[in-house]
């Protein structure tokens, strides 16, 4: 029996966009190649467009910015001229997250921006609270933290909404497990605010749904990340970041 290619095709891209969420990044990446040969047979626009962008976010994952620019412009194109706003916003969003990666923020705020409208247009609640998480991001390598944490809250009304449509508590654990970095990189600019009670609150709230795991290991990444020694810190430096990691420390002993 003959089998349909567009459903063999995107079953494929199903597989792939599977091992991309598991992080798998090379079994992605040759399951995205394959979807995009076999959707591009058939001239499908759209599928080729989606395997573009799986293989753009699996660039997005190894920190392959260029790459990563240059397959979420060729996803751009397929996606405005087949008409698919949501596919859009995630390549524009992925087209972001690598300019942000390359340090050009105007460019990654223009682009993510672009992103949040259209999910906000299409009411795709976790595709504007990913777009308000990454342009927090972008206020906190800037030193914005008030700015960053007003984009935090507005992501973390998302989450939540969409949460609070799911009906039990083992499916809240499991939705929420997703968002761990959100919260901990929230509760990171409260430290940061000097509102460590504050953090210390979210965190406990998040932890008693969603356990404190993931939430725990996020933030030790973050501590691992902050320099507290070496000859290009001032000596200010050094001391506001030992205390930061201090606070860090005595928030994660509270849950």
């Amino acid at each position: 029996i003959q089998q349909d290619p567009l459903l063999v095709a995107e079953a494929i891209l199903g597989m792939g966009q599977a091992k991309l969420g598991r992080e798998e990044l090379e079994q992605a990446y040759e399951l995205f190649l394959e979807a995009g040969q076999l959707f591009q047979m058939i001239e499908n626009i759209d599928g080729d467009g989606n395997a573009l962008l799986g293989i753009a976010q699996v660039h997005l994952g190894q920190e392959a910015w260029h790459e990563t620019i240059a397959r979420s412009g060729a996803a751009i194109t397929r996606f405005n001229q087949c008409g698919d706003p949501i596919g859009l916003a995630d390549a524009l969003l992925t087209l972001g997250l690598a300019d942000r990666g390359t340090e050009d923020f105007e460019q990654a705020l223009l682009n993510i921006e672009q992103a949040l409208q259209l999910y906000d247009q299409q009411q795709q609640p976790l595709g504007i609270a990913d777009s308000r998480s990454a342009r927090a991001a972008i206020f906190l390598l800037r030193g914005d933290v008030e700015r960053a944490r007003d984009e935090q809250a507005k992501a973390i009304t998302q989450v939540e909404r969409v949460m609070n449509s799911l009906s039990t508590p083992q499916q809240w654990s499991m939705f929420l497990r997703q968002y761990a970095e959100l919260y901990a990189q929230t509760a990171i600019t409260d430290i940061r605010r000097n509102q460590d009670e504050q953090a210390r609150t979210l965190l406990q709230n998040i932890a008693r749904i969603a356990g404190p795991q993931a939430l725990t290991r996020h933030l030790q990444t973050y501590i691992d990340a902050i320099p507290t020694s070496g000859e290009d810190l001032t000596e200010e430096e050094r001391r506001s970041n030992t205390d930061l990691v201090r606070r860090i420390k005595h928030v994660l002993k509270g849950f």
